[in-house]
């Protein structure tokens, strides 16, 4: 088949219409299809940003005015929500109005439950809306505890309040008592044979960090204890202290030391 110049002439300009017609087209889908990833990142942007604003003002209920009063709690969440975001990119992006188009509605504060309920409304549009598609309604919901402590009844007010280790099978009238405070001295393996606990009695190898090995290089030892331990991290050189009431002893007796300083 022979094509003639006139006619290869002709198929370039069809090539070229078809090209002009498809490439706006194709520009159009592109920029709202990126858009519409814009509209899934401003939505997540915000919620992050209504997240870390109600956490703060849950944090500093008990001391803050805004926790009293809805529309103040509002206006502080809105500028805290601007000003982690930033006000420039709210005003560049897809949010129909900006920032003035993100409005806290509906919001509520529950004193008697101390709830925090923020709710964040604004609507997003394409950036190239040719065909005036309607704007999209987006919102963001914060529901959160205010941390505004708690009171005390007057059985727990009047009860007595006692110390006790994890470890431990005795109560401590005081938090201050030595069973309690130990006391970590670091000794060299060659000086382990004269030394003496403030009772006078030697030291004996650990039952955790020792078992089964012997001592090498640098120990650890209390003055109020008995053992010696290859681990500045044994559990035996360790106090988790508790605060317990009187009603909760169950049964155990009181630390010697203690009864000492009462007497």
């Amino acid at each position: 088949m022979i094509i003639t110049p006139k006619e290869r002439y002709e198929k370039k300009g069809s090539m070229t219409v078809e090209t002009a017609l498809v490439m706006p087209m194709f520009l159009f889908l592109l920029i709202n299809l990126i858009s519409l990833f814009e509209m899934i990142y401003i939505h997540t942007v915000l919620d992050s940003a209504l997240h870390q604003a109600g956490k703060e003002i849950s944090t500093y209920a008990y001391m803050t005015e805004a926790y009293e009063n809805v529309l103040l709690t509002e206006a502080y969440v809105k500028a805290r929500v601007v000003e982690i975001v930033g006000k420039d990119m709210l005003d560049n992006s897809v949010i129909a109005g900006g920032t003035e188009g993100i409005i806290l509605w509906r919001s509520e504060v529950d004193k008697d439950n101390d709830v925090i309920d923020l709710v964040m409304t604004y609507r997003v549009s394409p950036r190239l809306n040719f065909y005036d598609i309607n704007d999209m309604v987006l919102i963001n919901r914060c529901y959160i505890k205010a941390y505004t402590g708690y009171e005390r009844d007057n059985e727990d007010e009047n009860e007595r309040k006692f110390y006790v280790a994890d470890t431990g099978d005795v109560y401590h009238v005081s938090r201050s008592c030595t069973h309690l405070q130990l006391s970590i001295s670091v000794i060299e393996e060659s000086d382990l044979e004269n030394a003496r606990n403030e009772y006078g009695g030697r030291y004996k190898p650990c039952e955790v960090c020792y078992e089964g090995n012997y001592a090498t290089g640098q120990l650890y030892i209390t003055t109020q204890g008995d053992r010696y331990h290859a681990s500045i991290a044994c559990t035996g050189l360790k106090r988790t202290i508790y605060v317990v009431k009187e009603s909760e002893l169950g049964g155990k007796p009181m630390c010697l030391r203690c009864m000492e300083e009462i007497e």
